[in-house]
């Protein structure tokens, strides 16, 4: 959603980094596979908010081993009990050492946050020019001599965010947590979503 006023006026554009739709409760960024048709798109955004909540409490909860009652949680809260099984699979896939990744980063990305301080849907809002940038980074490590910004994605084209991981840079180095630190970012790829979407649709 973008809003355009006149700055002259003491207003400014505001434009969103982030994904979002009426199924987010709390205007999350959605994991979004674009290749999929129009018909299929609300299911693709709803059970992309189910997958951003399971990661953020797989990630809050680091330290601990969660059971398959938290996917049961999820699919029960937004009405979609089918798609459970689903959740499951990428909870283990998460808790046996993650998704095969390309972007360098670790594929354990469980094991990545249990050695940081990991942040997770965290609100940005600053001001670039004439306009107002803001929106939610799904994850922040932050190290002892860097910090790291990822953002989860599915069967995407990770070069296709580069805008929104700069946008995700911007709102770190606005914060002023980067001081003395490199920033580095990220596409974390669930892949696995792209192959049960296409299971499900046959």
């Amino acid at each position: 959603l973008e809003q355009i006023k006149n700055s002259q006026k003491g207003t400014f554009s505001i434009k969103n980094a982030s994904k979002s739709s009426i199924f987010s409760k709390n205007d999350d960024e959605k994991i979004v596979d674009d290749s999929l048709q129009n018909e299929s798109r609300n299911d693709a955004l709803i059970f992309g908010t189910m997958v951003h909540k399971l990661m953020e409490n797989i990630i809050k909860c680091k330290d601990v081993i969660l059971d398959d009652s938290l996917c049961e949680n999820i699919v029960n809260e937004y009405g979609m009990s089918s798609y459970k099984d689903k959740l499951v699979s990428i909870k283990n896939t998460i808790y046996g050492g993650g998704f095969e990744q390309s972007s360098g980063i670790d594929n354990d990305i469980l094991k990545l946050a249990k050695s940081a301080n990991a942040l997770t849907e965290v609100p940005f809002s600053y001001k670039d020019g004439n306009k107002i940038v803001n929106g939610n980074i799904d994850l922040i490590l932050e190290f002892a001599d860097k910090i790291v910004i990822v953002d989860y994605k599915t069967d995407v084209n990770e070069k296709d965010h580069d805008n929104q991981l700069k946008c995700y840079e911007n709102a770190v180095i606005n914060s002023g947590m980067d001081v003395g630190k490199k920033i580095k970012t990220y596409i974390y790829n669930i892949k696995k979503w792209g192959n049960l979407w296409k299971k499900r649709k046959k």
